[in-house]
C-alpha cells in the first residue's frame, strides 16, 4: 500500500519545493490550501483522512484555481500555479473514490487511467492531469532549460 503512493509523495515533495512561490502569488489566494496541506500533509504524506473531513473547503479552493485569471501571472508564479492545479486535482481525484481505493492507479478503467480523465476545469476548459503535466509544465520546463541554456551560452561569448 505505501508504494502505492509514491506518485502522491512526490507531488508533495514538489509542492514544498515550489511553497515559496505558491504562497507568494500576488492575484490567487492560496491560503486555504497552505492550511489545508499544513494540517494533512504529516512528514511528507498526504493523510486523505483529513482531506476528505476538510472536502468542502478543499472545494472551494478548487474553486479559486478554477476560475483564477492567470493572465496576470509569469514565470515563476506561472509556474506554480499549475503545481498547484496538479496537485491539488490529483488530490481531488482521489477523495472522489477515497476511502476504498490504495492507489491512484485503481481510478479508471480498463481502456483508461486516472491522469486523462477530464475533471479539471480550468479557463473555461475541462482537462485533464495529463494535460496539466504533459502539455503545459512540462513545456514550461523545457522553455526555462532552454532560456537557461540560452543565457549561460551569452554569458560564455561575453566573458
Amino acid at each position: 500500500m505505501m508504494k502505492n503512493f509514491k506518485y502522491i509523495i512526490g507531488l508533495s515533495l514538489l509542492f514544498l519545493f515550489f511553497a515559496s512561490h505558491c504562497l507568494a502569488m500576488d492575484t490567487i489566494d492560496n491560503q486555504i490550501y497552505a492550511s489545508l496541506f499544513k494540517k494533512h500533509v504529516i512528514n511528507n504524506r498526504v493523510h486523505y483522512d483529513g482531506f476528505k473531513k476538510d472536502e468542502n473547503l478543499f472545494d472551494e479552493y478548487l474553486a479559486i484555481l478554477s476560475h483564477a485569471d492567470v493572465k496576470s501571472l509569469s514565470g515563476d508564479d506561472l509556474f506554480a500555479f499549475y503545481i498547484n492545479v496538479d496537485n491539488a486535482f490529483t488530490i481531488k481525484l482521489i477523495l472522489t473514490k477515497y476511502p476504498g481505493i490504495n492507489s491512484i492507479k485503481e481510478i479508471g478503467g480498463f481502456f483508461s487511467n486516472p491522469w486523462s480523465k477530464k475533471f479539471i476545469l480550468l479557463r473555461g476548459r475541462t482537462v485533464s492531469l495529463d494535460h496539466i503535466e504533459h502539455d503545459i509544465l512540462r513545456q514550461a520546463v523545457t522553455e526555462l532549460y532552454l532560456l537557461r541554456l540560452r543565457a549561460n551560452k551569452i554569458n560564455k561569448l561575453q566573458f
